[in-house]
């Protein structure tokens, strides 16, 4: 048994020959994520931490994994298998089980760690096997000296102008409710939410996401899709009835969503979503004839006793009005923003823009995720925050007069269904994940925005391509639903977590020496940003990065000394 980096993907059950691991650096309850190689010669039961159930078989010959870290917080996990694209099976699951039948072959496990105190420790994993009544015997080991710096993550926060990460997932609640077989918006809904929305402030959130129309992305196209058919259908958190011709809005759900989101630490920005720019009007239709933007609002009449939707402008304008005047009655408005998804014409966009500003007594933000450079370079309207897929920004790197860059350091950057490279698929190198805090710094933006966190498949367990022709598998979620309610990470969103947490140390750093500074301390591990360029023809950036575990480490400790002085 070996450890190994935590950005190496094992495929099946094949020795994967990885970057051997001898020592770590992690700062004061930093999360810190590491792997344990470990081979078995023929099918066995394993044991992990301190559970000792058995199989259904009962007292076979049986295996347990163990560590020992006095002074650190360990936990050892099973890495689960899914089949990726090419249809090969590959780790990706962190999960929640503690025994199981492993087949025969080499396995990655998964280890967390965490010190709240400074000093160096060695970390120890240590394979016990057991046949029937007889005690455990100790048959493998391997150890890792940890070091947990005196410095913490709020530590680093006072030293860079507490500066922090602006991390954007967009969340999709819908799909809770449907995995789970939930009613939409019920208190067993809402408990499941809080349980994922936990997970996700944990890991930096900064945005409450609220989407007040329904099929605001026409299920992603769902309904033509019929290799692994799944409903992907976002719905309307507001509630809304008619009766005797007047609107009547119910804001219990919106309300309990923004109440939740603020005790977690994540509504710095409120972003409301289906307004504006929706998707796919010519093919799954729009029931509003007098407006362009395929905006639908199902609602329940009270006089009829059955649902319909919103079928004019005039009625859209006063459901709006409403939704903005409780926003600002709640003193939430500041934080607001009307979010547009790709949005493509800047002319008509300023039609939609100019028609939602009429809803409201106060003045509307808009924030865009921009696909296209073209639609920024002619936008006229007043935003302070949008987000550029990296292509585009790439493509602009060094243009600074160019209008993508006119309020840079408010926006962020993603990746989506491309480019091919520098991204989060499954079959994605895991350090292009982990890089996402190191690339947010080098790309002098504030944070970094993805449309996934837990979109599913119609199960996720059996199957996770998609639209395998545009979408790569991993492209849809972050987390795994779990069988008990709670979600399951990847390693994708493990290492793009740590990176993240890194991206502080390299803002302390700069408050100390500079920008320039920091940036030739990056060059071994990711190059210079400002050389990179995007082949559009193959979807891919040009540029290469160090994969080697160690390089990550031996950034941090530069850094460290240089904050020690």
């Amino acid at each position: 048994m070996k450890f190994v980096s935590p950005t190496c993907r094992q495929t099946a059950h094949q020795a994967m020959g990885a970057e051997l691991l001898e020592d770590v650096l992690a700062l004061q309850n930093q999360e810190l994520g590491l792997q344990l190689s470990l081979s078995f010669d023929c099918k066995s039961w394993v044991n992990l931490n301190e559970d000792t159930s058995l199989p259904w078989s009962g007292l076979i010959e049986r295996f347990r994994i163990r560590l020992v870290a006095d002074g650190l917080d360990a936990r050892v996990s099973f890495e689960g298998d899914v089949e990726d694209d090419d249809g090969q099976k590959k780790k990706d699951r962190i999960l929640h089980q503690s025994a199981g039948f492993l087949p025969k072959g080499e396995h990655f496990f998964w280890i967390d760690v965490k010190g709240a105190t400074a000093g160096k420790y060695l970390l120890t994993a240590q394979l016990l096997q057991r046949k029937g009544y007889e005690e455990e015997e100790l048959v493998d080991s391997c150890s890792l000296l940890v070091e947990i710096a005196e410095f913490d993550l709020d530590d680093l926060k006072d030293k860079s102008q507490q500066e922090s990460f602006f991390l954007d997932l967009w969340q999709h609640p819908s799909s809770l409710a449907r995995y789970y077989q939930l009613d939409l918006w019920s208190d067993e809904h809402f408990r499941l939410i809080e349980t994922f929305m936990e997970a996700l402030a944990e890991a930096g959130q900064k945005v409450c996401d609220l989407i007040i129309s329904d099929y605001s992305w026409a299920g992603q196209d769902c309904y033509h899709v019929l290799d692994n058919p799944s409903s992907l259908f976002e719905y309307n958190i507001v509630g809304l009835s008619r009766q005797s011709g007047q609107l009547q809005l119910d804001f219990k759900a919106m309300d309990r969503y923004l109440s939740l989101c603020e005790r977690l630490g994540m509504a710095e920005e409120i972003n409301l979503f289906g307004i504006l720019g929706n998707w796919d009007g010519r093919s799954f239709g729009k029931p509003i004839e007098d407006y362009l933007d395929p905006i639908r609002l199902q609602v329940y009449d009270l006089d009829k006793g059955h649902y319909n939707f919103v079928t004019s402008k005039a009625e859209l304008k006063e459901y709006l009005r409403q939704v903005f005047a409780h926003l600002q009655e709640l003193g939430l408005w500041d934080r607001v923003k009307v979010i547009a998804d790709e949005p493509n014409n800047p002319e008509i966009f300023a039609t939609f823009e100019a028609f939602l500003t009429s809803c409201s007594d106060q003045a509307i933000v808009f924030k865009h995720a921009c696909l296209h450079g073209e639609f920024l370079e002619n936008y006229e309207g007043n935003f302070d925050s949008n987000s550029v897929i990296s292509s585009v920004l790439i493509e602009r790197m060094g243009q600074e007069d160019s209008a993508i860059f006119k309020h840079r350091k408010e926006m962020t950057w993603y990746n989506c269904c491309f480019p091919q490279n520098l991204n989060v698929f499954i079959r994605s190198h895991l350090m292009e994940s982990y890089l996402i805090g190191y690339f947010t710094y080098a790309f002098e933006v504030k944070g970094f925005l993805r449309w996934n966190y837990c979109l599913w498949t119609e199960d996720p367990n059996k199957d996770i391509t998609y639209k395998s022709y545009k979408w790569a598998a991993g492209d849809m979620f972050f987390v795994y639903p779990a069988r008990d309610g709670r979600p399951e990470f990847s390693l994708r969103f493990k290492n793009m977590k740590m990176g993240i947490e890194d991206w502080q140390l390299l803002k302390a750093v700069e408050a100390k020496k500079g920008r320039a500074y920091v940036l030739t301390l990056l060059k071994p591990l990711i190059g210079d940003a400002d050389q990179m360029t995007y082949d559009e023809k193959e979807d891919r950036i040009n540029f290469t990065y160090n994969e080697d575990y160690k390089a990550v480490t031996q950034l941090k400790r530069a850094c460290l000394d240089i904050l020690r002085r």
